[in-house]
This record gives structure tokens, sequence and C-alpha cells, in this order.
């Protein structure tokens, strides 16, 4: 007898089966429909773990680069107050400039120039204005370093909340954007660049 035939025959003898044993039929379904439910529960435990390992290793690499962009720029802060205090012909003034230059490189190298809303390209160009403004009196530096500053608080700021997103779901994600905090934030950025950035460039 050929495969096709016998696979006939077992389901007419199993219909037959189940037709005789109408009680028996409905605990093999609850058993089917049992099994089921376990197996999707194990998958979906499997997928939410792997989501969640996923999560923690990027929201904890992110973390340690926001720290990391902020004790660059910190210490870019600390080498250009140095340099103004300074005149080009003291014996450290090429250091200090030397420093201010490649830490310039390695925090343009930290920052994404197509960034959606414009801020870490605006903070590229903003460094080497900060460092241009060292050949200028002290007050007038401070003017620009407490514009820096200001600069660099709303991208860490930025940063920090998309850590907080990743870290809380795609859920999170349309809620903040129903209450509308990202808007605000941008409202806030574009303010600032129109009172105290002219040079800057904002995204809409």
């Amino acid at each position: 007898m050929s495969g096709g035939c016998c696979m006939t025959a077992y389901l007419a003898e199993l219909f037959a089966w189940i037709k005789a044993n109408p009680g028996a039929t409905a605990t093999i379904s609850a058993a089917i429909i049992a099994v089921c439910g376990v197996v999707f529960s194990a998958f979906s435990a499997f997928v939410t773990g792997r989501r969640s390992v996923y999560i923690s290793s990027v929201t904890a690499e992110r973390s340690k680069w926001i720290e990391k962009l902020r004790s660059n720029i910190a210490e870019l802060l600390q080498v250009c107050a140095a340099i103004n205090n300074e005149t080009q012909r003291t014996h450290g003034y090429d250091d200090w400039r030397n420093r201010a230059d490649g830490l310039i490189s390695l925090i343009s190298l930290q920052l994404n120039p197509a960034d959606e809303d414009g801020i870490d390209k605006n903070l590229i160009a903003h460094l080497r204005i900060l460092v241009k403004a060292t050949t200028k009196s002290p007050d007038e530096f401070r003017k620009e370093e407490e514009k820096f500053v200001r600069h660099s608080q709303f991208m860490l700021k930025e940063e920090w909340e998309k850590v907080k997103s990743e870290a809380r779901g795609s859920i999170s994600k349309i809620w903040h954007k129903i209450r509308g905090r990202k808007c605000a934030r941008r409202c806030a950025y574009k303010r600032f660049v129109r009172e105290e950035l002219p040079w800057a460039s904002m995204n809409k």
C-alpha cells in the first residue's frame, strides 16, 4: 500500500474515533490549547529576555559614551580657560593649543553631524568658536564659555533622554511623543539658538 493510501486510511480511522468519542475530543482540544499556550509563553519569555539583554547592553554603552563625552568637554573648557590666561609668548601656550586641537578632534568624532535636531552639528562648529574666543579678553571669553556650557547641556540632556527612552521601550516613546516632551526640548533649543547663537543653523 502506498504512503498516500496509508495516510488516508489513518485519517479516516482518526475521524471515526473522534466521532465515536466526543468527550475525548474536548480533552484533546484542551490539551492542544494548553501545549500551545506553554510554547507561546516560552517563546515570548525568550524574545523578551533577548531584548532585555540587548537594551541593557546598548544602554550601558551609551551611558559610558555620554560620561566620556562630558569628561572631554569639561577638559576642553579647562584647557581653553588656561589658554585665555596665557599669552602667546609663554612656554606652555603651544602645548595648551595642541591639547585643545586634539580635544576638538576627539569630541567631533564623538558627535553626529547629521543628527535630527542639529544640536551635534552646531556644537561641532561651536568647538572652534570657543577656542577662537580664548584670544579675546577674559570677560568676552567667559561669555562665550557660558554659551558653550549651555549648548553642551542641551546636547547631553538630549542624549540622556535617548538612553531613558531605549530603556523604557517603544510604549514609552509613544507616550512621551503624546506628552510633547521632545517638542518642548526642541523649542527650548531653537530659542537658545535664535537668541545666543545667530551663526548656528536649526533643523526643522
